[in-house]
């Protein structure tokens, strides 16, 4: 008997340091990183200039937030929003023209917006990539999983290769 009133009054002590489910609801419910806006970085004397292409990879096992912001000029500025971190490196202007190429060749401006899978669940990556040309921009979403054309994993695949050494 003891040990079940001790059981109770546990249960009512916890129920007691919970928020009231009005407050709770009225928060709403959190955006999916997936959705969230890139914000584009403010002009400074690091970042000036205009971006070409941002890659924005988010999820996993370890829920990572990372972009990688392409400059014209070919300067990357690398951030991972979950932990602070940022780093800059470079992009070879002769790779950065071939990757601009590829976005051209495969069709990447006729893509629709978004390609996602069914279930959406599980610890899949998210990736996100805005190219921008002639003051017009063009931002194609997808996650692991989803069914999408070639081309666009093909433009992921090379831009991993491109951006491998910012990041670490």
């Amino acid at each position: 008997m003891k040990r079940m009133m001790l059981l109770l009054w546990l249960f009512l002590f916890l129920m007691g340091c919970a928020p009231p489910p009005s407050e709770v609801l009225s928060q709403g419910s959190p955006t999916p990183v997936a959705t969230k806006p890139i914000p584009l970085p403010v002009k400074t004397p690091l970042s000036e200039g205009s971006p070409v292409i941002i890659f924005r990879r988010s999820g996993g096992l370890s829920g990572v937030s990372e972009s990688w912001i392409i400059y014209e000029d070919g300067r990357v500025i690398y951030q991972e929003e979950m932990k602070g971190e940022s780093a800059a490196g470079e992009v070879e202007a002769q790779e950065l023209a071939g990757l601009l190429a590829l976005i051209e060749e495969v069709g990447f401006f006729s893509f629709s917006d978004s390609y996602l899978p069914q279930d959406i669940c599980c610890d899949r990556f998210s990736y996100e990539i805005t190219v921008f040309k002639d003051g017009q921009s063009k931002r194609v979403t997808t996650m692991d999983g989803a069914e999408a054309p070639e081309g666009l994993w093909t433009i992921m695949g090379e831009l991993n290769r491109l951006l491998a050494g910012i990041s670490d």
